[in-house]
């Protein structure tokens, strides 16, 4: 929960245009959205990120300069 509270921090501070960050526990639950995705791309690794609904290649952790790499190749 630290790093996913240190990626929000740092995401806001360079201020890119509509993102939001949102940190779903398996413990409350996995949205139908979420489970959806899940199956299509099945075994995901953890934690999986999704940009625009969908999942991006495997980071395997939070990872700021990776998930900047997946910004920047949607945002080009």
């Amino acid at each position: 929960m630290k790093a996913c509270e240190a990626l929000k921090t740092e995401l806001q501070a360079r201020d890119p245009p509509g993102i939001t960050l949102k940190l779903t526990l398996l413990d409350d639950g996995v949205p139908e959205y979420v489970m959806k995705i899940v199956e299509e791309h099945q075994p995901p690794p953890l934690p999986i990120v999704l940009i625009n609904g969908t999942v991006t290649p495997p980071v395997g952790r939070i990872s700021l300069p990776l998930i900047l790499e997946q910004l920047e190749r949607l945002t080009r």
